[in-house]
């Protein structure tokens, strides 16, 4: 059975050089080329006519954009009012918020807030955070207002380390060991009976 599959793999190796070899020895033909079909004059091209005839017929998009959830423009240029922070008090935390990004958009800005459990909440202009309104957006903090207060709450630093939270570590579980030298008992159920000595 080896010598055939030798055969076989010694005779394959052959014709493909035989065939590789014949494939060299051919010589190239070069590509004909149609003479009069090339003879013929291109036609000048053409400029399509303008397709924004009347401007006037996107204004209508323009005032209710697609891809806005309110269908409103949003004003590209518009900076955000200075926060006097006299006022002000600058915080990392509030009722157990943070601030963990500001995000910039097309025009708006959303803020990330993380909740003390860990969770956080994508907020924009005017939405409510407990009992908290978000008034303004800026590109480092964010101001609440609550009752006639305001508050301003920075993006939380998380490169500083979080002070250590104190936890009782549970004592230690002791092993139920048997004594050395000794096998563990068993017990033996009361319906079986132990096999008796036949002498």
């Amino acid at each position: 059975m080896a010598k055939r599959s030798t055969l076989l793999l010694a005779a394959g190796y052959l014709s493909g050089l035989g065939l590789l070899g014949y494939l060299l020895q051919q010589s190239p033909t070069a590509p004909t080329v149609d003479t009069e079909a090339m003879s013929d004059p291109v036609p000048p091209l053409e400029l399509p006519a303008s397709p924004i005839s009347n401007i006037a017929a996107y204004e209508a998009m323009v005032e209710r954009p697609l891809f806005t959830p309110t269908r409103r423009p949003t004003a590209v240029n518009a900076t955000p009012v200075p926060v006097d922070d006299e006022d002000v008090d600058p915080v990392e935390e509030i009722d157990g918020f943070r601030l963990a990004a500001v995000l910039k958009g097309l025009g708006s800005m959303t803020a990330l807030i993380e909740d003390d459990v860990g969770a956080t909440r994508t907020i924009h202009l005017g939405e409510q955070l407990g009992k908290w309104e978000l008034t303004e957006i800026l590109d480092d903090r964010v101001v609440l207002s609550a009752d006639g207060r305001r508050q301003t709450l920075r993006v939380h630093q998380f490169d500083k380390a979080a002070p250590p939270r104190l936890t009782r570590r549970p004592p230690p579980r002791r092993r139920l060991r048997p004594p050395l030298g000794r096998p563990p008992l068993v017990p033996i159920p009361p319906d079986i009976e132990p096999p008796e000595d036949d002498e």
